[in-house]
């Protein structure tokens, strides 16, 4: 029997054990998937399917190396030589066979790494006795284990720690929790119990067996964070209007769920890559693939990611059945802090040709400026104007967050994007829809920025509304804000963060929202809130103070100048400016753009130079961005 690797020196991140990744086939043999996980040293499992046709789902481990296993059927493992071919220190290799390469095809595969507390698997041959010790090398208690006869035809069974009854279902079936193959199951062993010639430990079959931890606290950079937690919930059947809550302690990025009392409810499997998107009046399809069926991609508006679980919406029998019991395993999202800033933000100027993605970022794109047009990856395919306060999101013509390395749109662009990664100390994107009664009543909305927020743009996304910007550089910062859509300074505001009386500031957890039709307000219906913070070498949000007759160097941090740098002056009247090294931050002449006007780049002024600790505003600068007395706040990127 094989078990698990030890667990690696230093912190351990969900990016390093866990990724979805999605391609699109091309039939060449030796093609390399890269996505961060060393399967080759640690050992592991991937998880493949196509999404645009009927194909088998393919499982490939490397106990079982050069064999696969099909989660829609019950057959034996089969010969994998032109499929998965290798398994690599940074991801896996594809053949040319059509189940995982076929040209102008679309595929998604889910890759699990051995980890302590996370995943683990373990191979056996069965000897035929009853309740059999099966050592394994977790090392918690599992919340799921998936057991599978390689040798011949036999179900999938799925034992769940969270199940009633303690009973298995099979992942190849839509049958409900009715069976027991499986019995105690502890943190170094499981049982497999003989009860029939297709159950766990039939003499000279051999099996393989699927353990996935839940809730076990050892990941992160305190190594203090779960990244995966199995469990379940009763569905309420609730109009499209309504949810059902589910807390997990953290936003995840891949679901499992399975009605346990239900025979006729299929598995289903979403994921944030694909598009599984937050809360809204509306909101966007959830793409699903069936791990019982070898159907192809579909939508349905039912799983919506919250940054402390997810959400099951209306009457969808496969998730939120009224009455009925799910079962269901979660993945963190991606929460490894970035070392370099080219980590999680990038420009490109978008393809004219028929390329995917439109724009190439190199990472997993959660937001995108285009044009003066905020997209993300949260909120599916809609777009808000940064220069209008009359209306909420509008429909774009953003065909899909489905990339690694970018984000598309269905028409060619020829324009420049900005493109962010959510990284803890850096930026995040929250969704959510306001509470907020009245007055007297506030809302305390969760992110997983990892710090306190420094600058926040928060925008209605249902209706209109003008964008509230917080910054605690302001006068009096939770009375006040800032307006993204205009060119005024800071202004009073009663219960935009809060309370009139009691306003509340962000900190490293979650910001409060008031009584306000940009913030929280009820009737206001849906949000989204993007939140910035200063990590050294990467990020600065900081403050200056004007000189008419001088110029200002703005020490960043940095060891090569900025890319991108936005200034907004906070005690009167000034656009809101940004430049950035594509468009040229020199020390001639250098074209900005302002977020509070419809997108027209400006060419032929010297407001701005490059300083290799940040940036420097120069003195023929207007009094928008160097006067004396003003006081001027930033947003700066390495």
């Amino acid at each position: 029997m094989m078990g698990a690797a030890g667990a690696a020196s230093g912190p351990t991140y969900v990016d390093d054990v866990f990724s979805t990744y999605v391609w699109e086939g091309n039939s060449t043999a030796g093609r390399n998937i890269v996505n961060g996980v060393n399967l080759a040293g640690e050992g592991g499992l991937v998880w493949t399917k196509q999404r645009d046709g009927v194909r088998n789902h393919y499982l490939y481990d490397t106990e079982n190396s050069g064999y696969a296993l099909s989660s829609d059927l019950n057959s034996a493992k089969v010969s994998a030589s032109n499929r998965l071919t290798a398994f690599n220190n940074n991801g896996f290799t594809l053949g040319s066979d059509s189940d995982v390469n076929q040209t102008s095809s679309d595929y998604a595969s889910w890759t699990f790494r051995k980890q302590k507390g996370f995943f683990d698997i373990v191979t056996y041959t069965g000897d035929g006795s009853a309740n059999r010790t099966i050592n394994h090398s977790l090392g918690s208690v599992p919340g799921m284990v998936i057991l599978k006869n390689t040798t011949r035809a036999a179900s999938w069974w799925v034992w769940v720690s969270d199940s009633i009854t303690n009973l298995e279902g099979q992942l190849n079936e839509p049958d409900s929790f009715d069976s027991q193959v499986i019995g105690t199951v502890n943190s170094t062993t499981f049982q497999a119990l003989y009860t029939g010639q297709t159950a766990s430990n039939r003499t000279g079959d051999n099996y393989v067996a699927y353990l996935f931890a839940s809730d076990d606290a050892q990941f992160g950079t305190d190594e203090d964070e779960s990244i995966i937690k199995c469990g379940s919930y009763t569905g309420n059947g609730g109009s499209a209007s309504s949810t059902n809550d589910i807390n997990l302690g953290f936003e995840p990025q891949w679901i499992l769920i399975k009605s346990s009392s239900n025979n006729t409810q299929d598995w289903m499997i979403a994921d944030t890559i694909r598009g599984s998107f937050a809360p809204g009046s509306s909101y966007d399809n959830m793409n699903y693939l069936r791990p019982n069926k070898d159907q192809a991609e579909s939508g349905t508006k039912g799983v919506e990611p919250t940054s402390t679980g997810f959400k099951v919406r209306g009457a969808f029998g496969n998730t939120n059945g009224n009455t009925q019991t799910y079962i269901y395993m979660a993945i963190r999202r991606s929460h490894k802090p970035p070392e370099a800033a080219t980590e999680v933000f990038a420009m490109d100027t978008g393809s004219t040709s028929s390329a995917t993605p439109t724009f190439d970022s190199g990472f997993v794109v959660d937001a995108a400026i285009e044009d003066n047009y905020f997209h993300a990856r949260l909120t599916g395919a809609k777009s808000m104007f940064t220069y209008l306060g009359d209306r909420g999101e509008q429909n774009d013509a953003l065909s899909t967050w489905d990339s690694n390395l970018g984000w598309a749109k269905s028409y060619n662009s020829s324009t420049l994007s900005y493109m962010f990664k959510r990284a803890p100390g850096f930026m995040d994107v929250v969704a959510y829809s306001g509470t907020v009664t009245g007055n007297s009543d506030s809302q305390t909305v969760a992110h997983n920025l990892g710090v306190t927020p420094e600058l926040m743009l928060v925008k209605r996304r249902s209706g209109a509304s003008d964008w509230y910007v917080y910054s605690n550089a302001l006068t009096t910062p939770l009375t006040q804000k800032l307006t993204l859509n205009e060119a005024g300074g800071e202004s009073s505001t009663s219960n935009a963060w809060g309370t009139s009386s009691s306003p509340t500031a962000p900190n490293a957890n979650n910001f409060t929202v008031g009584y306000a039709t940009g913030t929280g307000f009820i009737s206001a219906g849906d949000f989204v809130a993007y939140l910035f913070a200063t990590l050294p070498g990467v990020s600065k949000v900081g403050t200056y103070s004007g000189n008419t007759s001088n110029a200002i160097n703005v020490d960043c941090g940095f060891t090569n100048g900025v890319r991108f740098v936005m200034i907004k002056r906070t005690n009167g009247t000034g656009d809101w400016y940004y430049w950035d090294t594509f468009n040229g931050i020199v020390s001639g002449n250098d074209s900005y753009n302002r977020f509070n006007l419809s997108p027209s780049r400006v060419t032929g002024t010297d407001y701005i130079d490059p300083l290799s600790t940040g940036f420097t505003v120069t003195s023929s600068a207007p009094a928008a961005l160097n006067a004396s007395g003003g006081n001027y706040l930033f947003l700066a990127i390495a």
